[in-house]
């Protein structure tokens, strides 16, 4: 994965990582994946992955969570 890069769409993220689709979706369904920190849905309802924020979660920190407005 480049190091340029933010945000991947998830077939992109799946492949290079090699995670299972299932497995990702059963971490973001028990809210362990964060919408707005790990992932984000686009205007056409695909998924985009946070590198940075799934490499720390890897690394087991936790997301510095916003106050909600």
């Amino acid at each position: 994965m480049s190091s340029d890069m933010l945000w991947v769409r998830l077939n992109k993220y799946l492949k290079d990582t090699g995670e299972a689709r299932s497995t990702w979706y059963a971490l973001k369904d028990n809210g362990e994946l964060l919408e707005g920190v790990h992932f984000r849905y686009d205007s056409k309802n695909r998924v985009w992955v946070n590198l940075k924020a799934m490499a720390a979660w890897v690394e087991g920190k936790q997301p510095k969570r916003t106050r909600s407005r």
